[in-house]
């Protein structure tokens, strides 16, 4: 996103095909470790209307090599943060939206206050397999050609979006069909 970097950085292009995403999501669906999203997990003070499971890291990691390299490198070029490598114990989120769990309010994504080490990079994969209609994710501080790329592009099965976890965003009401991102929070040290 040109002029963007510092807010937040798109895929060129989707990261998985949609019979890599049918796999992954087969494997999400039938995961030993899945289970609802635990309170402490969700943003504070956000109205979240989503479904949203965990899933734990060992169970799915072999389907998320490029998600991953894909972070790893486009932390090292745009971000720059210092990051913890992924941690087999480490969770991530499948949020599903539809028209009963349509939508997610304006939120950060942070660490509890006090903790020694900070959520640095919000990763989102969009791992769904039809078209669906609304949804869109918005992120404070985009200029319009920031927002209509997101738009556009993230809106798109297998393409990934990363920003700094203090960004506030919001997913818009999904008027039809089913929205599915995959959410992993890259950590590191606390910031100073």
């Amino acid at each position: 996103m040109a002029g963007n970097y510092d807010i937040a950085y798109i895929s060129q292009g989707p990261l998985y095909t949609k019979e890599e995403l049918l796999l992954l999501n087969e494997r999400l669906r039938n995961a030993n470790t899945k289970r609802p999203e635990p309170e402490n997990f969700k943003a504070t003070g956000a109205n979240k209307k989503s479904k949203v499971s965990i899933v734990q890291w060992s169970e799915v990691k072999n389907h998320l090599k490029k998600f991953e390299e894909f972070i790893y490198s486009a932390n090292d070029k745009i971000f720059q943060y210092d990051i913890f490598n992924i941690s087999d114990s480490k969770f991530i989120n499948i949020n599903e939206y539809d028209t009963k769990y349509s939508s997610y309010d304006w939120h950060i994504d942070c660490s509890p206050y006090g903790s020694k080490e900070d959520l640095k990079l919000t990763c989102l994969l969009n791992i769904s397999t039809e078209s669906y209609s609304g949804g869109r994710l918005h992120l404070s501080g985009l200029d319009e050609k920031g927002h209509e790329l997101i738009f556009e592009d993230f809106n798109k099965p297998g393409y990934v979006l990363l920003f700094t976890s203090y960004r506030r965003h919001k997913v818009e009401p999904v008027t039809n069909g089913e929205r599915r991102t995959l959410s992993y929070w890259a950590t590191g040290p606390a910031w100073r």
